[in-house]
């Protein structure tokens, strides 16, 4: 069972188009936490969990050994051995407390992985909702839950397997139906809630940059200057002012913060039927901003070998100025952020 519980986790990470095998990944563990919550060895299932989450380690994150061998063998036994504890700590919680497990293994999971994103010992490219992450069309909606929502969804769907197991053992198969439609309703909707949102996505010329756990000092304050150029050019945005006086103001802000180097394309594009059309906004233009025209303003820093920063809005050009037609905040946004 810990064997087995250890490679289904760990085959998410390791073959990407096995994601579907992390719904069902926690049902041997859950099943050995059953059996052992009131063994008198009170450690056994501790020791389970910990060969379990070791060999998810190894799977999942193997590859840090080409950087430091010894290093990541230590890495992998200390993540194991916290998870390890972790799961240990939810079921002794159940035990003594006589609830369902699925409360404390919510709250104590959920607040482990969003603390793992940020002490000093961060490591939170195991988090369960990372492993959706080749899997786009399911989890759309993480634009609103964040990774947490492919957490939460991945755990529930468990336990539901998990119940339904339970159920077939203690009653029968006929007893198992009432909760095979709750699984199935559970595994589907977010499913199709999310192809729709997949199906109905529109281009658009929007460019959103986020962060996916800690990030460094440079890249947070390039942030900020792509953003303030971004918005000193949406903000001369105006009928007769050439596109190419947008270009300047953002480019010359960029420049005064020491990253004119780069930036090393036009601020934007016009959109129309096509998501790149004229006039193209640079320093080389000739065009005029007009009313009714729709274009671009993508302002960007891009440092070889530290990172990016790209913000872009698509605007549309008014009698007083301008109003941006896409949606999504530019503010910086941290997804793996409590």
């Amino acid at each position: 069972m810990s064997l087995t519980g250890g490679l289904l986790l760990g085959l998410p990470w390791s073959v990407s188009s096995l994601f579907f095998a992390v719904f069902v990944a926690w049902v041997p563990l859950l099943v050995l936490e059953e059996e052992t919550r009131h063994h008198p060895n009170r450690t056994i299932l501790f020791n389970y969990a910990f060969l379990s989450f070791l060999l998810w380690n190894v799977l999942g994150t193997w590859w840090i050994t080409q950087a430091q061998w010894l290093g990541a063998i230590l890495i992998l036994l200390a993540n194991a051995l916290v998870q390890a504890l972790i799961f240990w700590s939810i079921s002794r919680v159940r035990t003594s407390l006589n609830i369902p497990l699925l409360f404390p293994f919510l709250m104590v999971w959920m607040g482990y992985e969003c603390y793992h994103e940020s002490w000093d010992l961060a490591w939170p490219w195991l988090n369960l909702g990372n492993a959706l992450a080749t899997a786009p069309k399911l989890i759309q909606w993480v634009e609103y839950t964040g990774v947490r929502g492919s957490t939460l969804w991945i755990i529930l769907t468990n336990f539901a397997i998990f119940k339904m197991a339970v159920t077939c053992r203690e009653r029968g198969l006929g007893s198992i139906v009432p909760m095979g439609a709750v699984t199935v309703l559970l595994v589907f909707i977010p499913a199709l809630v999310s192809y729709q949102m997949f199906i109905n996505f529109r281009e658009e010329g929007e460019t959103v940059t986020v962060a996916l756990g800690p990030v460094a000092d440079e890249l947070r304050r390039v942030f900020d200057i792509v953003l303030t150029a971004h918005d000193l050019a949406l903000a001369a945005v105006a009928p007769g002012v050439p596109v190419s006086e947008l270009d300047r103001v953002a480019r010359e802000h960029i420049a005064a913060a020491g990253y004119g180097d780069y930036f090393g394309h036009g601020l934007g594009h016009g959109v129309g039927l096509e998501v790149h059309e004229a006039p193209t906004v640079s320093s080389r233009s000739k065009a005029v901003v007009q009313e009714g025209m729709v274009f671009t303003v993508e302002p960007g820093i891009y440092l070889p070998g530290v990172g990016g920063v790209r913000i872009e809005d698509m605007v549309l050009a008014t009698a007083t100025g301008s109003r941006v037609l896409t949606r999504i905040p530019k503010q910086f946004r941290n997804l793996l952020a409590c």
